[in-house]
């Protein structure tokens, strides 16, 4: 199902700044000249022709110990039945989970204490999260529920627009806008719970939100990411970016990247290409060909021009 791949909170927002740069010193912030260092971090993800001498200036230290390692790995709640579908962390240093069982537990500290677990849904997963100052939004497929970090419920908003949710963005500290796959986008106040607004928006409607200076920026599962004017919502300009779909973008400055899938010989392909786009002209500049089925991908927002690309 399209919500499977296109669900962008399966990578964290934030990254640890003990990640640190990738390569060694006179390599800061070249992302775009070589292959991206999440590439070449995770030997299991390579082809087994891969040339190990490709790896030479990515694995820092004469004994080639890589920058990122694992710090702690558990058992999430409910992970012997349940997918984990969305994950976020929040300025308190929490990591939120939610899972296909519709059940969200937030873990805390780096050996992942258990914070706090509740139930949000009984049988929609979890589609995004989004802390607040509030405590935390929980996105399924028709409800948006409001928590406190205790897991008291503060509500649990439905609507008969609400068929097939799977994106949501904050726009105000006290509004979000819902989308999905489905031809209407919702604008609530969080304050009143009173919709501001119900747009239509063309088909396939809405898998990724975000947001830059100018534009809420919309991925689709049609490999399109269109750019809407805030305060009308219109779309300004569309991005076709891979001809089968789209399973992640994200922005940083005046780049937007993509990766997603592309119909080669009757069959959806990863696409080994990143497509990235120059926001100040809105035109596509040459793509980055990596050695990896690329998933998800994050701008570390610590550093310029750098990506963390996950594959499966």
């Amino acid at each position: 199902p399209p919500g499977a791949m296109m669900n962008p909170p399966m990578m964290p927002e934030h990254f640890n700044r003990n990640m640190g740069d990738v390569g060694p010193s006179g390599n800061r912030g070249k992302v775009f000249g070589q292959p991206p260092p999440g590439a070449m971090m995770n030997p299991p993800m390579m082809p087994d022709q891969f040339n190990q001498n490709q790896m030479e200036g990515f694995y820092p230290g004469e004994q080639g110990i890589t920058e990122y390692h694992d710090l702690s790995s558990i058992l999430v709640d409910g992970g012997d039945r349940f997918g984990v579908s969305a994950l976020t962390f929040d300025k308190q240093d929490v990591l939120w989970m939610g899972n296909s069982g519709g059940h969200v537990t937030g873990y805390s500290g780096l050996e992942l204490q258990k914070y706090t677990s509740f139930q949000v849904h009984m049988n929609e997963d979890i589609r995004q999260m989004i802390p607040t100052d509030r405590g935390i939004l929980s996105l399924t497929r028709s409800t948006l529920n409001g928590s406190q970090r205790r897991g008291l419920s503060l509500f649990n908003y439905k609507s008969p627009a609400m068929q097939e949710m799977q994106c949501m963005i904050m726009t105000s500290p006290a509004s979000v806008l819902m989308g999905g796959h489905q031809t209407k986008v919702i604008e609530l106040d969080l304050n009143t719970m009173q919709e501001m607004r119900q747009v239509d928006v063309a088909e396939p409607g809405c898998a990724i939100f975000r947001s830059s200076t100018k534009f809420i920026c919309a991925g689709d599962t049609h490999g399109k990411v269109r750019l809407y004017d805030p305060r009308t919502l219109r779309a300004e300009h569309v991005l076709d970016a891979h001809n089968g779909t789209l399973s992640d973008f994200d922005l940083q400055g005046n780049l937007l990247v993509t990766c997603g899938l592309s119909a080669r010989q009757n069959q959806m392909m990863v696409d080994r290409h990143l497509m990235v786009y120059d926001m100040r002209v809105m035109r596509a500049m040459a793509p980055l060909q990596i050695i990896m089925d690329p998933m998800f991908l994050r701008f570390m927002n610590i550093y310029n021009n750098k990506l963390m690309i996950v594959s499966r």
